[in-house]
């Protein structure tokens, strides 16, 4: 036993750079602590995510899609089973001169897709997050998101529009 514990300490130095002992006691402790499963410990955090997920999607229906008949008939959006992200869709191109438009004059910022692509995509989709928001805060920057994008629909409407025209 002795010298199978030896060797594991050897593949496991090979393998793990840097990695404290101390954390390592930590971690062990409460695994031990907790019969060996973090299930119980990060229930609250999976159910903090869920709701504030949940709180989104409830806005972004309240705000964009109870409009899918008008100006937000081409947003679409995904509901996650999982992470911190959603994924929207637009009718327009998103880059960073979007997020500088929406910021400064909406106060809301978002990532645009086209950052997560190496050969392009992504173009006209933006990623929304929620886990480090609190569902006020959802509230408030989804309803702000609804002003930014109504905004540039009909923005990009309008200057069709006069393309059309000359």
């Amino acid at each position: 036993m002795i010298q199978l514990i030896d060797e594991l300490v050897k593949v496991k130095a090979q393998l793990t750079n840097n990695t404290s002992t101390i954390s390592q006691a930590i971690l062990g402790g409460v695994l031990l602590d907790l019969n060996c499963s973090l299930s119980d410990w990060s229930k609250p955090k999976f159910e903090s995510y869920k709701r504030k997920r949940d709180q989104m999607i409830a806005k972004l229906n309240q705000y964009i899609g109870a409009y899918s008949d008008n100006w937000a008939a081409d947003i679409s959006w995904n509901i996650p089973d999982g992470g911190f992200f959603i994924k929207m869709n637009v009718p327009f191109s998103v880059d960073n001169g979007a997020v500088f438009e929406s910021a400064s004059k909406f106060n809301v910022i978002f990532c645009p897709m086209r950052n997560f692509y190496l050969n392009g995509g992504g173009e006209n989709q933006i990623r929304l997050t929620f886990s480090n928001l609190s569902l006020n805060e959802i509230e408030l920057g989804i309803r702000q998101l609804s002003f930014y994008l109504k905004y540039k629909v009909e923005s990009t409407i309008k200057n069709t529009i006069i393309e059309m025209v000359n």
